[in-house]
């Protein structure tokens, strides 16, 4: 009767203790449940916050659109630009352009250096033709830009009634006047060639031969009004050339 109430109890006390060790190796195992408040993050969003906005950075740099980065490559476009724009602006001061025509090999238009010489462009467009009157002329002249130079031959010199044109420059021209200062020699309708009726203002290559057609199909001009019988050739153009010509 004792043995058998020892062994009940030890029984109980055993199974006792083997529940109380599992129950507490249970509770070991138990992870702990984090509670946010409402605005608050959990370690782990956190965690998950600091990937995604290393991601969209990432991303951003790749796509060109940070707006540090973008300012450094305009900044130096600008300059560029600014250095390519002065350097254009002073090439263009240093150039000339000047149409040279008449008793020369190759009239046209040529850029020259500035502070150049008549001599000089007459040597750009090839040297004086054997006819032409070289003295006529100041070829120690400075050019200007847009100055239309007429070299005329000695038939043409002669007409005019003069040997040289040193001190009036007449078909020395800056636009569609004489050289600055000096007022042009008066030119002959009557014996003036295409390249010295081409010097006067408003008269290109079409007028030009169209003076000369009407010369030789009706005779010398009696006076400059004449020049009005001309096709193309109206009060606004006579008016603009009746100070630059002459019928003798």
């Amino acid at each position: 009767m004792n043995c058998k109430l020892i062994i009940t109890v030890g029984t109980l006390i055993f199974t006792c203790l083997f529940t109380g060790c599992q129950r507490k190796g249970q509770g070991d195992l138990l992870l702990p449940v984090y509670e946010s408040s409402p605005g608050e993050e959990t370690p782990g969003q956190s965690g998950d916050a600091l990937k995604e906005g290393a991601l969209e950075e990432a991303a951003g740099e790749s796509e060109g659109t940070n707006p540090v980065r973008e300012s450094a490559p305009n900044a130096g476009a600008g300059a560029h630009q600014a250095k390519e724009q002065e350097s254009f602006s002073v090439k263009e001061e240093e150039e000339l352009v000047v149409h040279i025509c008449g008793a020369v090999s190759r009239p046209g238009v040529y850029q020259v250096e500035a502070g150049s010489r008549i001599y000089q462009a007459v040597e750009m467009a090839g040297g004086f033709c054997q006819d032409a009157a070289q003295d006529y002329l100041n070829q120690a002249d400075v050019l200007a830009d847009g100055m239309k130079v007429y070299v005329p031959t000695n038939e043409e010199v002669k007409a005019l009634g003069v040997e040289n044109n040193w001190k009036d420059s007449g078909s020395v021209q800056k636009g569609s006047s004489g050289a600055e200062g000096q007022e042009p020699l008066p030119v002959n309708i009557n014996t003036a060639g295409e390249e010295l009726l081409c010097t006067l203002p408003g008269v290109g290559q079409s007028k030009a031969k169209s003076i000369m057609a009407y010369r030789e199909k009706n005779g010398p001009y009696q006076k400059i009004e004449d020049i009005m019988n001309v096709e193309g050739i109206k009060d606004g153009l006579f008016n603009k050339i009746k100070d630059s010509i002459t019928v003798q």
